[in-house]
């Protein structure tokens, strides 16, 4: 048997423990339970003196965030925000493929895509950066360019816990400059290299950051901070702020709606992360968001931007809610926004249920996008606004594809992909 000591904000809460059978088992400690108020450490997980099981804690070379107790069908457990103490994490390095721009042509800032800059603006090194004057040049080669490097890259990746299809680094902000977290070490961003697998995989980082930037920039959707960054031999990597830290570093509880609508591999198989409508997420906000009125509209326009800019990968997974600084929850920034028609077959949906069941389908499209509004419960004339403001500003998404770094051929497909679906709300 071992065990390990399950800290919420830096404070022991609880005790994980493998048995000699495999299984693993979470308890809150006493004085956690006897203090009213300490919070649950998770929407999911209440105080209670019981026991929370599992038969699956580590799968696939990380660390499984989804813990489902089959016997009791306890509601699944989240340990993504703890700091976990086990000494047997492994993972396997994926080799990436080269992808380079020549660093000294930059004509716009790698975050906001403003013209004129060689580096990252003031603006950028305000918000991602505070303030501080990081290069836009991190000071490693890619992953792919040795084995030396990537030795260097495999021992940061053991340490991460964050799902996902693409490799992740946990970089430190340290004075004006970007490292690599060691092991122990709370890392203050994300870095997410070219991919090793994929049609066009050299593209997704730009295309990541441009979608991000056309979010925020011209729809004024809360995104997480983010730009991209090169290595030393001119690979392109996407780049972003974590949001789940407070200001003094300390991680704040975040959970996705996978999680939250207890949907796992266990119980809904390999895809269970795309089961379900968009409908059901404006539901379980209602369960969880006390200021629903507040968030609904938020979520109905980034489901909007998503079937806008082909983002086809728009999966429960993607969808978070982030505690606030008061201890409730509100939607999380959205992140992970990318138009995934470049790199596989195009899907409107990433949900199988598509917005809402099927039977309630009705009319053209811009109906069905008005009736998922009702449905959840949002004013009409609040849709029709968001509506009227997504479906314009064509000409400043267009400037902002071709200030970005995709190549000049993807830019054609990511602007010919967005007009089609612009088009889809006339005639469908």
């Amino acid at each position: 048997m071992r065990a390990a000591t399950i800290y919420y904000k830096s404070e022991p809460a609880g005790i994980l423990q493998q048995l000699d059978n495999g299984s693993f088992h979470f308890r809150y400690l006493e004085t956690w339970l006897e203090d009213k108020k300490k919070p649950a450490i998770s929407l999911t997980m209440p105080k209670a003196k019981k026991e929370f099981c599992s038969s699956i804690f580590y799968q696939r070379g990380r660390i499984n965030r989804q813990f489902v107790n089959l016997r009791r069908s306890i509601p699944p457990i989240i340990l993504a925000y703890f700091l976990i103490r086990l000494d047997s994490i492994r993972s396997v390095l994926l080799r990436l493929n080269k992808s380079t721009l020549k660093m000294d042509q930059l004509r716009v800032c790698p975050s906001t895509l403003m013209e004129g800059h060689q580096t990252y603006s003031r603006s950028a090194q305000l918000r991602l950066f505070n303030q501080h004057k990081v290069h836009h040049v991190l000071p490693y080669n890619s992953p792919a360019s040795s084995e030396d490097v990537s030795g260097i890259f495999f021992e940061n990746r053991t340490i991460m816990s964050i799902s996902g299809v693409q490799e992740k680094f946990s970089l430190v902000l340290e004075k004006n400059k970007l490292r690599l977290a060691t092991p122990g070490e709370s890392g203050h961003y994300l870095l997410k290299p070219i991919p090793a697998l994929g049609k066009n995989r050299h593209l997704m980082p730009a295309n990541e950051h441009l979608t991000m930037q056309i979010a925020k920039q011209v729809f004024q959707i809360e995104t997480a901070e983010n730009g991209l960054i090169f290595f030393q031999n001119g690979e392109m990597a996407y780049l972003t702020k974590r949001f789940d830290r407070d200001e003094s570093g300390l991680k704040r509880a975040k959970e996705d709606f996978a999680v939250l609508a207890e949907r796992t591999p266990q119980t809904h198989g390999a895809n269970y992360k795309y089961e379900g409508n968009y409908l059901e997420l404006f539901q379980i906000m209602q369960q969880y968001v006390p200021a629903y009125a507040v968030e609904a509209p938020k979520l109905f326009k980034i489901i909007l931007f998503n079937y806008l800019f082909s983002n086809g990968d728009a999966h429960l997974k993607n969808f978070s809610l982030l505690e606030t600084s008061d201890g409730d929850f509100v939607l999380s920034p959205a992140y992970d926004l990318l138009n995934s028609q470049l790199h596989v077959a195009e899907s409107d949906f990433a949900l199988l249920g598509g917005l809402y069941p099927k039977a309630q389908y009705q009319g053209k499209l811009i109906t069905q996008f008005q009736h998922l509004g009702k449905m959840a419960g949002i004013p009409t004339v609040l849709v029709e606004r968001i509506l009227e403001q997504m479906l314009a500003n064509s000409e400043e998404v267009e400037k902002l594809i071709r200030s970005s770094f995709l190549e000049e051929g993807a830019q054609k497909n990511y602007l010919q992909s967005y007009q089609g679906r612009l088009k889809r709300f006339k005639y469908l």
